[in-house]
């Protein structure tokens, strides 16, 4: 009991007594009763009414039980109106610890629905009990999927597939709108193929109404829903649900519990479309003995009202299923969101609004008249505290926030809004209220924008997404510096590359969207159902061996080391076959079985690397500086020194080499077959990378010292020396000296794990 200030007492209270529990200033406890005159004398008469009444309490609990009396009327509640009179009676002055104690026993579920749109022929319609009836929104699945994809969880169902058509159109426009929203699918899926089809295509679950406990085995679970027909009686319908097979649904749910089933969904065909409510006893009397493996069960057929919405959501794990009520206009959206959200005192909910791209925008308050004009006209309106009405977001400024989708939190008391909108959201012009850097610091999306802005310029920005082929030499170029700059230029080398891949897309129209919706697909992928994903070992040593200079070195450490006798074919004539002259030095470094075969592979020093990260090679003989030019996917199986060769940087004979007066502005160039070597070098003499720029070259790189001066040196592997002193070239610096360069056998990095 509340006294006249609020605050809590309790008491005990009957006809001839009452005994009241408080504290005094001290917060001493004490306990005083007030009896009416006589009553003292009237104990037994007292005890005996106390008797009568527990009797009552019993007799009515026994005949009134809570699943099949309130429960089946949830919404009428004989206490509710008394309860809701007294907590907004101003006279009370109820404090709003104690008001949200009520909120609090009341408790706040979840609320979610789950939207449908049914597909015959490439078209949206609708379905009553099984059957099409009728087409809607024109027969443009597009205009349907517009007024669905506010919402955040989508069902599209085949019915062509459903019926038993193979290869539906539907399914082909299924797949397509996977891309860009969250789609569930049904209707036709009655193989792992099929399964694996939609699923790889960024079907988030497939609803399988059919098929083998087996095939269900093989399914990710959190990637399935499996849907259960039933009638009235509560017999399982298959086939299009033409088929009864007599099987009750409970003794269905057990069996696919076997097989770890623990997302349902339960259509009642015989209210199926027809706006008429949905079978409450039998879904009442079906969900509570409905065993807690099964973790969620939507429900359809029939959610046709506002009540119908709080009946299902008053079960633990129920998410309803809406169709028809939406496309027949029984409920509009508005309806559907305030229903799911609880609103506080004032009859507000918070909203996050963000903008496609993920950047907050602001925060708004909303009340149901806001949250209505919102779903019904798709831009935001909002709830003004200080003018209190409602208005449109932009109503004076023009900059009106188109809607996306709304999303409830997990309390259902605040909503995400994301808008589709470039205008600003801030009163002062700002894109967002809050502090933040959102015009280029966000994520790919926003700085493609801001990139995208500058193409009509004449900037190098602007010239390069307009000739996308020039964006993609800058991103080879830029690879190469990545892979051979220091790791603590690995930031400011790697921003290079992914700006100038973002001017590709932007000059191939090709949006960061496009992008994450593929990449969302394949993070969506179910691998291996059908196929395992099992990788064969090679039967075959393929070994890459140089087709340039220096044959004779690589030739004879393949004999004397490896055991292997090269034979190379004159003139033009490719072929090159090996014969193994030792077994003994042969097997040291090779499958010593006689099923495997050796195949030798001509090839050029700068394609071998490639080939054996690929695994299109097993082994490649070549010299150190080759595979150390590349990234680390190869592991050193064998080596020995060469002490006749070294790597140098050459320069034109008598040249001044000064790098003390290499500016930024005037750049060196440098032709470069070991790039990562070379880099090193310089970093490691302590010259400034601004100063320089390397181009990487693919074979004999001195010969852009002989025929043109735009180059300053270039790099190269010196033997004697004489190809330098006949094109008049020197060597400027030794990058690796003689004895430290070594020729070997090298295989894929991780080769002796697989």
């Amino acid at each position: 009991m509340l006294n006249r200030t609020g605050e809590q007492f309790w008491s005990e209270i009957n006809q001839d007594c009452m005994r009241i529990t408080m504290k005094d200033e001290k917060q001493t406890k004490f306990d005083k009763d007030i009896w009416r005159i006589g009553g003292s004398k009237s104990r037994e008469q007292i005890l005996q009414k106390w008797t009568d009444f527990n009797e009552m309490f019993k007799e009515y609990f026994r005949k009134n039980r809570f699943h099949q009396t309130e429960l089946f009327d949830l919404n009428s509640y004989f206490y509710q109106e008394e309860i809701h009179r007294l907590l907004t009676d101003a006279d009370l002055r109820i404090p709003k610890h104690l008001q949200d104690l009520w909120l609090n026993i009341q408790g706040k579920t979840s609320r979610r629905v789950l939207v449908t749109m049914d597909m015959f022929n490439g078209q949206p319609v609708l379905v009553k009990s099984s059957q099409v009836c009728e087409i809607h929104s024109s027969g443009d699945y597009l205009k349907a999927m517009e007024k669905l994809a506010i919402f955040p969880d989508i069902l599209v169902v085949d019915l062509n597939g459903a019926f038993g058509e193979i290869d539906t159109a539907n399914r082909r426009i299924i797949k397509q709108l996977a891309l860009k929203y969250h789609v569930h699918t049904g209707g036709g899926l009655r193989t792992i193929e099929d399964l694996e089809e939609m699923l790889n295509s960024g079907i988030r679950r497939c609803v399988m109404a059919s098929g083998e406990d087996s095939l269900f085995e093989k399914i990710p679970k959190d990637r399935l829903i499996v849907e259960i027909s039933v009638n009235e009686k509560n017999e399982v319908l298959i086939h299009g649900r033409r088929t009864n097979t007599h099987v009750n649904i409970l003794t269905r749910l057990h069996q696919l519990i076997d097989v770890g089933v623990r997302v349902i969904s339960i259509t009642f065909v015989q209210t199926e479309g027809h706006l008429s409510g949905i079978p409450r006893q039998q879904v009442r009397e079906l969900i509570s003995q409905i065993p807690y493996d099964i973790e969620k069960i939507y429900i359809a057929g029939g959610v046709s009202s506002l009540d119908d919405l709080d009946y299902l959501w008053s079960f633990p794990r129920i998410i309803p299923v809406l169709g028809s009520a939406i496309w027949k206009n029984k409920l509009t959206i508005g309806q559907i969101y305030n229903r799911m959200l609880y609103f506080d005192e004032s009859g507000l909910v918070p909203a996050i609004i963000q903008d496609i791209n993920g950047s907050v925008k602001g925060l708004v308050y909303m009340n149901e008249k806001s949250i209505e004009k919102t779903c019904e006209n798709r831009v935001l309106y909002r709830y003004s505290r200080k003018l209190q009405r409602v208005i449109m977001k932009g109503e004076m400024s023009g900059d009106q926030q188109q809607i996306i989708q709304l999303s409830v939190d997990c309390d259902s008391d605040a909503l995400l809004i994301t808008v589709d909108s470039h205008k600003p959201f801030c009163h002062t012009g700002n894109h967002s209220c809050f502090n933040v850097q959102t015009s280029l610091k966000g994520n790919f999306a926003i700085l493609a924008d801001h990139i995208k802005s500058r193409m009509s310029t004449d900037s190098y920005t602007g010239k390069i997404q307009r000739n996308p082929s020039l964006a993609l030499v800058k991103i080879m170029e830029e690879l190469w510096e990545i892979v051979a700059c220091h790791h603590d230029n690995q930031i400011d080398e790697c921003s290079d590359m992914i700006a100038h891949l973002i001017m590709y897309l932007n000059g191939m129209g090709i949006s960061i969207e496009d992008i994450c919706n593929e990449l969302n697909r394949r993070r969506w992928m179910a691998r291996g159902l059908t196929t395992p994903m099992i990788e064969q070992k090679p039967k075959e040593i393929i070994i890459g061996i140089t087709s340039s200079k220096y044959t004779d070195k690589t030739d004879r450490f393949a004999e004397e080391e490896l055991g292997i006798r090269i034979r190379r074919q004159s003139g033009r004539n490719f072929y090159v076959s090996g014969q193994i002259i030792d077994r003994d030095k042969f097997s040291k470094y090779f499958h010593s079985d006689a099923n495997f075969q050796i195949t030798l592979f001509s090839s050029k020093p700068k394609d071998m690397i490639w080939l054996l990260a690929a695994k299109r090679l097993t082994h490649i003989i070549t010299f150190d500086p080759v595979v150390k030019n590349y990234p680390k996917t190869y592991a050193t199986v064998h080596e020995i020194v060469d002490p006749t060769i070294c790597l140098a940087l050459v320069c034109r004979s008598g040249e001044s080499i000064e790098p003390a007066k290499w500016t930024k502005t005037n750049k060196v160039l440098i032709a470069s077959e070991y790039i990562c070597q070379t880099t090193r070098f310089l970093e490691e003499h302590h010259i400034h990378r601004h100063t320089y720029h390397i181009d990487k070259i693919s074979g004999a790189s001195e010969a852009f010292l002989v025929n043109t001066k735009k180059y300053l040196l270039a790099d190269t592997i010196v033997e004697s020396g004489r190809t330098l002193k006949q094109n008049q070239l020197e060597i400027w610096n030794v990058i690796v000296p003689r004895g430290e360069i070594r020729i070997g056998l090298y295989e894929y990095i991780f080769a002796k794990n697989e």
